[in-house]
């Protein structure tokens, strides 16, 4: 029937076409550090600051990247769901929008209402779907065609779907589907005209690199959404979320980042040569390693929900492409990083001195030499303004796990640089 509109009030929703600008061109580097760095300065509200680039996202093309940073200029996560959907289908590499899908990661209720605003199917993670947990209403048409995608991919890259992690189906009133229970999904259901059309559909999904469909889900996304994928499998920036690994494995890639110089050479130290590490090789890993993060009651049991995260197939062994997931985490820390320096250097590159010492003189005000994690999470959130993680990348500088950076510590950040330094030294300032 026909929508009768009130005769006073306030209207609001989104529109969402179908069409998709082509050709776009990213943003200038140059002009974009000017914007982030404005978005600093600025005086008015941040609901301002979001009316403002709303009314200008039309005219601009994106990078992932640059989305994931400007969405990082903003402190609330509300306020970057309004720029997530402002400039979403002005991403030039749409193939890599998990770069800046993490950032709602902690908080799934957010991510479930944007795809509510922009549409499931629009939203649907095609190129890179590991990780993502899905709760759809079937009554929903759009949903049961999402719910539909999923079940089409896992059938495609493995066998009795064992992609599809702790799927459920719940009817209408609640109970739980008894055929369901003892059947599984249907093979019926990558049909989205033969699904249910009420009750929930929950699962997660998660495929080891050997399975994956490259070109099936470039396929998927080219034909459901409309964007156009001109990328290798190569050229994609394979990302996890930090928000999304378990806490033992975290503590492992704390571990392996701050002793070795990338995640290949502790494989290639435990691995007995033939390019898969077995249960027992992982943990007699550990003292190979040096590692004793997990030292203490339940060790072996950390150990395990470790190597059971790095072999999603359950097939017993962790091969060389299933370790990469480890490559996958610590890209999003180095990003974290490399995104602070770039804040920075963008704030404090006009004071005379090399950016990076400034920096470490307004965090270390005291001048104490050193500085606990606490006192650098509200340092960094009230005095610098930085509204990105922080806490993973004290984690980062603090090489020797004594709960403080020192002075040395801090110019860990110097390989995270976009320039080197203006002399060959540090200034007098780390003297």
């Amino acid at each position: 029937s026909d929508l009768r509109l009130p005769v006073s009030g306030e209207l609001e929703f989104d529109y969402v076409s179908a069409r998709r600008a082509h050709d776009l061109i990213p943003l200038d580097q140059g002009i974009f550090d000017r914007i982030l760095l404005a978005l600093h300065r600025a005086t008015c509200t941040p609901e301002d600051q979001v009316w403002v680039l709303r009314q200008t996202s039309h005219m601009v093309g994106l990078t992932s990247s640059q989305l994931r940073e400007l969405m990082g200029a903003l402190q609330e996560d509300f306020q970057r769901a309004e720029l997530f959907v402002c400039f979403y289908l002005r991403v030039t590499d749409i193939y890599n929008e998990k770069v800046f899908r993490v950032r709602f990661a902690s908080n799934p209720g957010l991510m479930k209402e944007l795809r509510h605003r922009l549409g499931e199917v629009t939203l649907f993670p095609f190129i890179q779907p590991e990780q993502s947990g899905f709760s759809w209403d079937l009554s929903v048409s759009d949903e049961r065609l999402a719910a539909s995608i999923l079940i089409y991919l896992a059938a495609r890259e493995s066998e009795n779907f064992r992609n599809l992690r702790n799927p459920k189906y719940v009817k209408a009133d609640g109970s739980l589907d008894r055929q369901f229970e003892t059947c599984g999904v249907s093979r019926s259901w990558e049909d989205a005209t033969k699904i249910n059309d009420s009750g929930t559909f929950t699962s997660a999904y998660m495929c080891s690199p050997q399975d994956m469909q490259f070109e099936k889900r470039v396929h998927l996304l080219e034909q459901y959404t409309g964007f156009t994928v001109n990328a290798t499998r190569d050229e994609v920036m394979w990302w996890a979320a930090l928000d999304e690994a378990p806490p033992d494995v975290l503590e492992f890639l704390e571990f392996l980042v701050s002793h070795f110089p990338d995640i290949w050479e502790p494989f290639r130290l435990i691995d007995d040569g033939n390019g898969a590490l077995t249960l027992r090789e992982f943990e007699d890993g550990m003292k190979v390693l040096g590692c004793e993060k997990f030292k203490g009651p339940g060790e072996r049991q950390r150990v395990q929900n470790v190597f059971r995260y790095l072999d999603p197939s359950g097939e017993g062994e962790v091969s060389k492409e299933e370790w990469q997931i480890l490559d996958f985490l610590w890209k999003e820390m180095q990003q974290s990083i490399r995104e602070f320096v770039r804040f920075l250097e963008r704030v404090y590159g006009e004071e005379g001195q090399d950016f990076l010492d400034v920096a470490w003189n307004e965090i270390d005000d005291d001048d104490s030499g050193d500085i606990t994690e606490e006192e650098w999470v509200q340092k960094i959130l009230d005095d610098l303004k930085y509204f990105g993680p922080s806490d993973i990348i004290f984690r980062y500088l603090d090489k020797d796990d004594e709960g403080t950076v020192s002075r040395e510590e801090f110019w860990e950040l110097e390989q995270f640089r976009r320039k080197p330094r203006a002399s060959t030294r540090r200034s007098a300032v780390s003297s």
